[in-house]
């Protein structure tokens, strides 16, 4: 039947709904739960969003929010971020009781869900971004591997900021020297010239959202902070929101964020149960355009300053995605085998904590931060394992990277067709259709990995290592 037009548009939905009946519990189970869910998990991660947003942190005679501590990290000035981190986690511990209740409840109950289905704690996020186990597993294998390297990077930049260990909160402590500003009219041209070296569709898209003005850019007070791209599906426009400060940083936010909107527009013509994106495959089009560009940057920065910028950005998420996540899910795992033992306690979670962060950062990394747990707000959100997708994006986006420095812009066409089938099955599927690749194997990830001991080394050199 589903083979048979009109129904066969919706085919992939078919199969995913068919791909998660095996998580479901029988009828009136599975109402029961749904009903119990607003006190068991959504209330819960309310009660988190209530404690997080009462909490203030002092910073040199200032009452923060967290968030606004947390930006403190970005600070140049070492002892700020030294100070910022104290005083955060001095606020977190005095609600870690309740964090750590809120996350006994939720763990317990999606424990309890899991265990009467007969399947592991991850099955259903799994289900849920059209991902198998095993190419999970296999991933974080590729991540582990790469572990060494990353160490290298992190001892690099550890000596540039004159210590012997890089601590928790100088991960993110610029190093400077991209000094460069960029008109409004300079960093459009940039973007849209380095798509153009790839794809003439991609770069005149880019020009016509440019020029209709699709991109909301002003620097004006009272403006939230962030970027992001959102479709419209009735109009078949997408919007990008971002704050222009005229930083090379601004330049690869707008080619992220363009990306996004490219995917969109090569997938308005599709019905809407095939663009069905989910986050795992949402961030291919969006890194794959910022790598076109911050390659283009890194090749006309004409001092080592710059460069060693720009590396330091480029190895810093690469240090996110390949060790912060990995932490957050291993962390995230191993509350369900506490809980097992009995409700969680904040001291055993600040130790397992400190202890993933000790093995994922190696004898780079000097002061770890014992009250991440609490302070990092994914883990308390309903849906659980916020933290994976982003790490298999990133590398899926290697992927797709590795292909198109290969094939050039002949491969162009095939990119586009790779876009549109994102919304379409599982993760795999697309992987093999469009890459030839099979991700349940851990080869299959090498090439995401490929350029990762140049760019530290180049780091190293540059870095007088």
């Amino acid at each position: 039947m589903a083979a048979t037009p009109p129904l066969s548009e919706f085919k992939p939905l078919f199969d995913d709904l068919r791909r998660q009946t095996r998580l479901l519990l029988p009828p009136n189970e599975q109402r029961l739960a749904i009903d119990l869910a607003q006190s068991s998990l959504h209330e819960w991660t309310q009660l988190y969003d209530r404690v997080s947003g009462r909490l203030t942190v002092a910073v040199d005679g200032e009452q923060l929010s967290p968030g606004q501590a947390f930006n403190l990290l970005d600070s140049p000035d070492a002892g700020l971020r030294e100070r910022a981190f104290r005083a955060t986690n001095a606020a977190w511990t005095t609600a870690q009781d309740d964090c750590a209740a809120v996350l006994s409840n939720l763990t317990w109950t999606r424990k309890v869900l899991a265990d009467r289905v007969g399947v592991s704690e991850v099955a259903q996020p799994l289900a849920n971004h059209r991902l198998e186990e095993g190419t999970l597993a296999a991933m974080m294998e590729g991540c582990v591997a790469s572990r060494p390297l990353m160490v290298r990077y992190f001892k690099a930049k550890a000596r540039l900021l004159g210590k012997a260990k890089l601590d928790w909160y100088d991960l993110r402590a610029p190093l400077g020297g991209v000094d460069r500003k960029w008109s409004w009219a300079e960093g459009q041209d940039f973007v849209v010239a380095q798509m153009e070296r790839f794809s003439t569709e991609m770069a005149d898209y880019a020009r016509q959202a440019l020029r209709d003005g699709h991109v909301e850019v002003e620097d004006r007070p009272g403006k939230r902070q962030g970027a992001f791209c959102i479709g419209f599906s009735r109009s078949h426009q997408s919007r990008v929101f971002m704050t222009w400060g005229g930083t090379t940083t601004n330049v690869l936010t707008l080619a992220h964020e363009l990306g996004h909107a490219y995917h969109n527009h090569v997938m308005w013509d599709l019905p809407r149960s095939r663009r069905r994106v989910t986050s795992t495959l949402a961030e291919s089009a969006s890194t794959f355009a910022e790598a076109l560009v911050r390659g283009a940057a890194m090749q006309q920065a004409d001092d080592d300053a710059t460069r060693l910028a720009l590396l330091d950005e480029d190895l810093g998420t690469a240090g996110l995605m390949l060790c912060n996540i990995p932490v957050r899910y291993a962390f995230e795992r191993a509350l369900y085998a506490q809980r097992a033992q009995g409700p969680l306690d904040p001291e055993r979670l600040g130790q397992t904590m400190v202890a993933l962060q000790q093995e994922w950062y190696g004898d780079a990394l000097g002061e770890p931060d014992p009250m991440f747990w609490a302070a990092k707000m994914h883990f308390y959100m309903s849906r659980p394992f916020y933290n994976y997708p982003y790490t298999f994006g990133y590398l899926f986006s290697g992927l797709i990277w590795a292909r198109a420095m290969e094939e050039g812009p002949a491969w162009a066409g095939a990119y586009r067709d790779l876009l549109r089938d994102t919304g379409a099955g599982p993760c795999e599927a697309v992987a093999q259709r469009h890459l030839g690749l099979d991700l349940s194997d851990p080869q299959a990830w090498t090439l995401a990995f490929a350029g990762l001991e140049e760019r530290v080394a180049r780091f190293e050199a540059l870095a007088g290592a």
